[in-house]
C-alpha cells in the first residue's frame, strides 16, 4: 500500500516531504526513476513560492 511505503521513507529513512512523495511513487508505480532524478526534487521539501 502506498501509505506504508510513504511511512517507510518519511519516518524510517528521514527524507523530507518532497523526497518522500517521489520515492514512494517511484516504488509503488514502478516509474523507474533514477536516484539523481529524485534528489533533484528534494529542494521542494522546504516549500516553494513565487515572489
Amino acid at each position: 500500500m502506498l501509505k506504508d511505503i510513504f511511512e517507510k521513507y518519511y519516518y524510517d529513512q528521514n527524507y523530507n516531504c518532497a523526497e518522500t512523495m517521489i520515492r514512494a511513487a517511484n516504488e509503488y508505480y514502478d516509474l523507474k526513476l533514477h536516484d539523481r532524478d529524485m534528489i533533484m526534487l528534494g529542494g521542494y521539501g522546504g516549500g516553494s513560492f513565487m515572489s
